[in-house]
């Protein structure tokens, strides 16, 4: 989850050049952040959804059902999001659900708020999900729930995980897991996480080159034994 965090810290601009210091404060100490992370993610994520998905088929009646749920979610801007967040993390998170109005709902989730887990088959196939969250931001306690295909069963657990309570058990209509894991490579991989030490490099470059710029613009010439 740190490392996570860290990759959504760089899409925000958040880089290790912020915390750079200098013991000599009279002298200039630039903080420049050139944010390539972002510029990356953006771009793959205009070329890739800029315009909505289009959908077709020979079956005019499901077509047009799919269209309802499509725009009843606001299907494009979910999948900018899934794209996005596929993008910055190596994978992202969606949850099916049922709303107020009895709708079928579909909403991107904080990836690293979910864990998938896959059969040892050949296929791999989705064999639950556990999704938690902490119960407030200064709790030690974890509010856990584990989804199968039927059933989801829910959990107290504290920070340390050696104190596990059951909460119960509930039925679901869904008839499968209601989650879906979109992965951007097969390998799970952030599309910036290779260039993460030379971003940290070339704002380490371009933050000392206006250091130097502004103490020598600040400097006076001595001019000896003339």
């Amino acid at each position: 989850r740190g490392f996570l965090t860290s990759l959504e810290d760089y899409y925000l601009g958040r880089h290790q050049i912020l915390l750079k210091t200098n013991a000599d404060t009279s002298q200039p100490c630039n903080k420049v952040v050139a944010n390539y992370c972002k510029v990356i993610v953006d771009f793959y994520n205009t070329y890739l959804l800029g315009r909505p998905v289009q959908y077709k088929s020979t079956n005019e009646e499901l077509l047009n059902l799919v269209k309802e749920v499509m725009e009843y979610n606001d299907a494009h801007e979910t999948d900018m999001q899934n794209n996005q967040n596929a993008n910055i993390f190596g994978a992202s998170a969606e949850q099916c659900y049922i709303d107020a109005d009895g709708e079928f709902r579909f909403m991107p989730i904080d990836y690293r708020d979910v864990i998938f887990v896959y059969s040892r088959t050949v296929d791999k196939v989705l064999h639950s999900v556990i999704k938690f969250w902490r119960y407030e931001e200064t709790d030690p306690r974890y509010l856990c729930e584990v989804w199968t295909k039927d059933s989801v069963f829910t959990y107290e657990l504290n920070e340390g995980l050696n104190n596990i309570r059951g909460l119960g058990k509930k039925h679901h209509e869904f008839a499968d897991i209601p989650f879906v894991e979109y992965a951007n490579n097969n390998f799970r991989y952030s599309s910036f996480a290779d260039i993460l030490t030379l971003q940290d490099a070339y704002n380490t470059l371009c933050s000392a080159e206006i250091d130097d710029y502004e103490a020598f613009v600040d400097s006076f010439l001595a001019i000896y034994n003339a």
